[in-house]
């Protein structure tokens, strides 16, 4: 989730937080910076992904894995959406940019691990009914920022962190 408004700022807590656990509290959102901003905090690494076959997991460890990952990718952006919504507003606007994935895309057919393809498929929904839902002065949109070298990348990935980080601009 980023913010392109100078308005706006974000502040990473050093906290290791689920993102489904995010939920509205006055720790959110930053009134103590002179303009507002909106507080972000790290996600776990290595909490999402992997293969999960309905036929090869037993049902704890599929139900585990979606709870995870929709938790990561969907839950905790979306409640950080909300937050930022609530700080823009008032504000007369700012931006909103979700990091998705090809892999959720359904023009690149849903590739990657289930768990994972849908979560990110359904942040894209998120997005566009965001986009609708929100007054026009907050605009909220997707990336795809393709096969980055993090961990869940792997170095075989072909762009580094910061090129992919280009891609949100």
């Amino acid at each position: 989730l980023l913010f392109d408004r100078p308005s706006v700022g974000i502040e990473l807590d050093d906290r290791e937080t689920e993102p489904s656990q995010l939920v509205p509290h006055r720790g959110l959102v930053a009134d103590d910076q002179p303009e507002g901003g909106v507080r972000g905090y790290r996600v776990p690494e290595g909490r999402v992904g992997g293969q999960h076959p309905p036929a090869a997991v037993d049902y704890a460890q599929w139900r585990e894995a979606w709870e995870r990952t929709l938790g990561v990718n969907l839950v905790g952006p979306a409640n950080l959406c909300w937050c930022a919504a609530q700080h823009m507003i008032p504000r007369g606007g700012g931006r909103i940019v979700n990091v998705s994935s090809g892999w959720g895309s359904f023009a690149e057919g849903l590739e990657g691990p289930l768990p994972y393809a849908v979560s990110k498929a359904a942040l894209n929904a998120a997005t566009v009914k965001l986009a609708a839902d929100l007054p026009s002065t907050v605009k909220v949109n997707a990336c795809c920022p393709g096969w980055v070298r993090t961990r869940m990348g792997g170095d075989e990935a072909d762009r580094s962190v910061a090129e992919g980080a280009d891609t949100i601009r």
